[in-house]
């Protein structure tokens, strides 16, 4: 608004964007752009902010944005102090084949990042049929800082500002995920099943046969630090192996001067205790193979 401030008192309508035949409502605003309301209902042209300076031609568009400028390139070109350049490029621009912005469309902020609208030139064939207007969401993320682990996704821009923003992604192969009852050896990498941005190295591995358990380990977060896993539990021993009943030793067969008792390694020593009635003298009791009693009773062999 460029016109004097003018007293509310003779204004009846307040903003009224009705138009009416043959004009504007004299008594009411249409609209109050880069001015404000005195306490005395006047209203006040907003002062601006006046800055002189010579962009390069390469820049297209101007927003301001967090307390400075905010202008747009295909490329890298020097701005002025208190001017932010951002790169924009064009999906099909690879290499040294870049393509250059013709027009800023739009530019505004948008859940605290720059919301740009970006159309470019008809270089080629290809650069026109996959589009020349594409949309952007300048995402700034944190100062890149030294010996600072960042994750997959995180995004970083350099202390000394280039026009471009910096997303970490993944170089390397995925690892094999862990999984129960798997067979492991010094030096295998594995990853969390529910990634947390860490592999893990096997740094030692016990026994004959050393695997995974049945429980998947806490997985720490913190670089260098180590897990271990205990893998008895369930079914699984500490070598990864399955237990199983021992085998067990078989009866040793009683010699012919054995009356009264059997070695037997399998259950230990047998005696034979209180005779039936009626049993002949001499007589003991009969064990199977394994030791064990059957119930009946003869001399003893070879007696």
């Amino acid at each position: 608004m460029t016109a004097p401030g003018t007293p509310l008192t003779v204004i009846q309508g307040g903003i009224n964007r009705l138009r009416t035949k043959g004009g504007a409502n004299t008594q009411a605003l249409y609209d109050l752009l880069n001015g404000y309301v005195t306490s005395q209902k006047t209203v006040k042209v907003r002062q601006g902010t006046i800055r002189t300076q010579s962009l390069s031609s390469t820049t297209k568009g101007l927003v301001a944005f967090k307390g400075g400028f905010h202008t747009f390139a295909h490329t890298t070109v020097s701005v002025p102090a208190g001017y932010t350049l951002h790169i924009l490029t064009h999906p099909l621009s690879g290499g040294d084949t870049l393509v250059p912005i013709s027009k800023i469309h739009f530019a505004a902020p948008f859940m605290g990042f720059l919301y740009v609208v970006a159309e470019f030139e008809p270089t080629n064939t290809a650069v026109v049929d996959a589009g020349l207007i594409w949309h952007y969401w300048l995402q700034e993320g944190t100062t890149w800082v030294k010996n600072t682990v960042y994750q997959i996704g995180d995004i970083v821009t350099p202390a000394t500002k280039n026009g471009l923003a910096y997303k970490a992604v993944r170089l390397s192969a995925i690892n094999p995920v862990w999984t129960a009852n798997t067979a492991e050896s010094v030096n295998d990498l594995v990853e969390p099943s529910v990634p947390n941005g860490y592999f893990f190295k096997v740094t030692s591995a016990d026994g004959d046969n050393p695997g995974t358990g049945t429980v998947e380990p806490t997985w720490p977060t913190v670089e260098g630090q180590t897990v271990t896993e205990d893998t008895q539990a369930g079914a699984n021993t500490t070598d990864g192996s399955t237990p199983g009943s021992a085998p067990q030793p078989s009866a040793s067969l009683p010699s012919s001067d054995t009356t009264t008792k059997y070695d037997n390694p399998a259950n230990g020593p047998q005696s034979p205790v209180g005779s039936p009635p009626g049993t002949p003298a001499g007589w003991v009791q009969i064990y199977n193979s394994f030791g064990v009693p059957t119930g009946r009773w003869g001399p003893p062999p070879g007696g």
